[in-house]
């Protein structure tokens, strides 16, 4: 970071140099248990601690939140990562999963799909798929070109949500 930024202030026909700043003047301590807390006076350690590390705070906060939503969505769609191996799961699963889905997609009284149409789709939607077709853009491909878009509606706004 310090030598993008001296690399930049060359660019810009600035000195890379900090300026010194004045001493400031330490003052007493009424108590022995009294931290000290001195301000930073080094300029690269200002810049380090002010700077840097402000803008690595930021983004680790980010990162974080995107891990956060990322178990969110995976707890809520990881069953249509596997929709050929629902053929091993009973009705009451597949519904659970699906309701669960229903719910998260849910708006007030709107709502994106029906569960218990969706839990049929996928059942009937297994039988057909082959082992090679895991993924859920290789199953809405094979729903595409088999046109079977209008007979699994549910399944395809699972599959389009999931994917965008």
């Amino acid at each position: 970071m310090l030598v993008d930024a001296a690399e930049i202030a060359k660019d810009l026909e600035i000195p890379p140099t900090f300026e010194a700043e004045p001493r400031l003047r330490q003052r007493k301590k009424q108590f022995a248990y009294e931290p000290e807390d001195e301000p930073v006076q080094d300029p690269k350690q200002n810049f380090k601690v002010n700077f840097f590390f402000a803008i690595l705070d930021t983004a680790i906060r980010s990162v974080e939140e995107r891990f956060e939503q990322m178990i969110t969505i995976e707890s809520v769609f990881c069953f249509l990562y596997h929709i050929h191996g629902l053929q091993s799961k009973t009705s009451q699963e597949i519904l659970k999963c699906c309701k669960k889905l229903e719910s998260a997609l849910q708006h007030g009284d709107n709502r994106d799909l029906v569960a218990s149409d969706l839990c049929g789709e996928l059942q009937s939607i297994a039988r057909r798929l082959s082992e090679e077709t895991k993924s859920p853009q290789d199953v809405i491909r094979f729903i595409l070109c088999q046109n079977l878009e209008d007979s699994l509606p549910n399944l395809c706004i699972a599959l389009r949500i999931l994917l965008t």
